[in-house]
């Protein structure tokens, strides 16, 4: 799709200065969302009033995370800054939920596989009886709502009671932040109960260390790292500790989606 420009003048000198970004991650498709997105050349430059924006529904591809509101993309071979928030279905920088904080567990982790994927996969049907699909949906709606910020780009269908989102965790070791770790987050809801389903985990970590080394490990259903030793670290060790970290969170968020559909979190405004 064109792109729409305030000056044409401005074009030119833009182009040259967006150089000075680099890709710095897997490339990645996303669609400008309802409205229109700016971009620019630098981070300075968001302070300044834009000379470019992508129409809604634009195709982009991005190359990395400038910082935790500012993505990277690649466009004609040059490279912008576009607010993540821009981006329909841009996964969510953090989860909300906390788990508890547990120190470094270097133990082999023992995650639930699915038979038939081979994918780790925590899946369960929680029964609430006297509850209508309807009002499962609306708790669930809510629930990823504030759990997964960008969930309103996700795949919504009240009718048949489904949602399904994209999302991020941040797992640490050695009380540092290692990567991140992907993940699909789906709930079905019918009258009287819900299935929850948390799969497809995968770590990354490009722009690793000094060098900006890619120190990603992979799929969690990998016994081995891809890697074993970057950065100094021997991996399997962080390899085992970043899944039970991940095991721990998503766990917290099971809980918590328990304790939200069954009606259990007190809002603020009740007293």
């Amino acid at each position: 799709m064109k792109l729409l420009l305030l000056s044409a003048l401005a074009i030119f000198p833009l182009a040259l200065r967006a150089q000075t970004l680099e890709p710095s991650g897997r490339p990645r498709t996303y669609v400008v969302g309802n409205t229109q997105a700016p971009i620019y050349s630098s981070i300075a430059d968001t302070a300044k009033p834009f000379p470019l924006f992508l129409p809604p529904g634009t195709s982009v591809t991005t190359v990395g995370e400038y910082n935790a509101s500012w993505v990277k993309l690649e466009l004609k071979g040059r490279y912008y800054l576009i607010n993540n928030k821009m981006l329909s279905g841009y996964p969510p920088r953090v989860v909300k939920a906390k788990a508890a904080k547990v120190k470094d567990n270097e133990e082999t982790p023992v995650l639930p596989i699915d038979a038939e994927s081979h994918l780790v996969d925590y899946t369960g049907v929680v029964e609430i009886p006297a509850s209508t699909q309807d009002q499962l949906y609306t708790r669930a709606f809510e629930w990823v709502a504030k759990q997964y910020p960008a969930a309103g780009n996700g795949l919504m269908d009240k009718e048949k009671g489904r949602i399904t989102v994209q999302g991020t965790t941040h797992p640490h070791y050695n009380g540092n932040e290692f990567g991140t770790v992907s993940h699909t987050f789906t709930i079905y809801v019918k009258n009287g109960k819900y299935k929850y389903d948390f799969t497809n985990f995968r770590h990354d970590y490009l722009g690793a260390g000094a060098q900006g080394g890619d120190a990603s490990l992979g799929p969690f259903e990998n016994e081995t790292p891809r890697k074993m030793v970057v950065m100094g670290y021997l991996l399997h060790r962080v390899w085992n500790s970043i899944r039970n970290d991940t095991d721990g969170q998503i766990k917290a968020l099971i809980a918590d989606l328990d304790q939200y559909m069954k009606g259990q979190t007190k809002d603020k405004s009740d007293f």
